[in-house]
C-alpha cells in the first residue's frame, strides 16, 4: 500500500464485504478483518502501513495511538498500531455504510 487513496480503497472494499460476512456484530467483523490482514500479519507491511499513515494523515495515526498500551518491543507495537489503524477505519466505514442504508 503506497498512499492514503490505496488505504481508503482497501478499507472500502473490506467494509463492502461486511454484509456478506455472516457476522451480526460489525465489531467482530472488524476484529477478524484487521487481525487477518496482510498489513498486520507481515511485519514489513505493518511498518509500511504505519509509516504511510503517519505521514499521510496524522489524525488516523493519533486515533490509533490512543488505544495503544505499552508493549514489550517495538515490532509488537507497530503490529498493534497497524491493527488499530485498520480496525478503527473499518469500523467507521461500516458505520457510514449503515447510516447511508438507513
Amino acid at each position: 500500500m503506497n498512499n492514503l487513496k490505496e488505504f481508503n480503497d482497501y478499507i472500502d472494499l473490506l467494509a463492502s464485504e461486511f454484509k456478506y460476512s455472516g457476522h451480526d456484530d460489525f465489531s467482530d467483523y472488524c476484529h477478524e478483518a484487521a487481525d487477518g490482514s496482510e498489513y498486520v500479519i507481515y511485519n514489513g507491511k505493518a511498518w509500511d502501513l504505519v509509516n504511510m499513515i503517519r505521514l499521510a494523515d496524522h489524525s488516523i495515526f493519533d486515533d490509533a495511538e490512543r488505544f495503544m498500551e505499552p508493549l514489550p518491543d517495538l515490532q509488537a507495537y507497530i503490529t498493534m498500531m497497524a491493527y488499530e489503524i485498520i480496525y478503527q477505519q473499518l469500523s467507521l466505514a461500516i458505520q457510514e455504510l449503515n447510516e447511508e442504508a438507513a
